[in-house]
């Protein structure tokens, strides 16, 4: 599917949502750390979670007893770090997305819990490269602007506004344009995981 349908779609599913139940507004953030398997070219590189944050808003609607509907909108820092053990220096790639999930999902325990599973579309706007000497270049010319994602949420509220989350997910689309350096078959696809905390205004 395009990405044209996919947002087409996103958008015809939030707005039949929105006129069938009320929404709750609210608005998040937290830490994050992501991987993009396929970056490791030759032994002497060692993987580290890169760490970042991400922030934003969302809406949320319950549809029934037990269903619910949460489309967000948010910033997430992605990338990657490795280490060369040979000369002791450290690689990066800080990569910036606005993100949008739309999740489906159930409420538990005392409805006080939820969890949610839906895709994800994320749109590059910033990309920052480190390379082992210290230097650093704008590498958006490197990676694709499109990334798109399957992601799993679970929140649990501490009171009736504030809430704690985690959040998985995992990039089904080609992070990089190529070959990873010009060397590596695999180009790598986004893969982060997030906790934080949420709070939703009342109605």
């Amino acid at each position: 599917m395009s990405t044209k349908k996919i947002l087409l779609t996103i958008a015809i599913l939030s707005c039949c949502m929105s006129s069938q139940a009320q929404a709750r507004f609210g608005i998040k953030g937290g830490l994050s750390a992501s991987w993009i398997p396929g970056t490791v070219i030759n032994g002497d590189e060692v993987v580290s979670p890169h760490n970042s944050f991400y922030a934003g808003g969302f809406a949320n609607w319950e549809l029934g007893d037990i269903l619910l509907l949460q489309t967000e909108l948010l910033y997430a820092g992605k990338g990657h770090s490795d280490r060369s053990r040979l000369l002791n220096e450290k690689y990066f790639r800080n990569l910036g997305y606005l993100q949008l999930p739309v999740f489906v999902g159930v409420r538990i325990a005392d409805d006080r819990c939820g969890i949610m599973l839906g895709p994800e579309l994320g749109y590059l706007v910033y990309a920052n490269t480190r390379d082992y000497d210290g230097s650093r270049k704008d590498s958006r010319d490197e990676c694709n602007p499109f990334n798109f994602a399957i992601a799993l949420q679970a929140a649990y509220m501490i009171t009736d506004g504030l809430g704690i989350e985690i959040k998985a997910d995992w990039g089904l689309t080609r992070t990089f344009k190529g070959a990873y350096l010009g060397v590596a078959d695999d180009p790598g696809h986004n893969m982060s995981f997030q906790i934080g905390l949420c709070y939703r205004f009342e109605d």
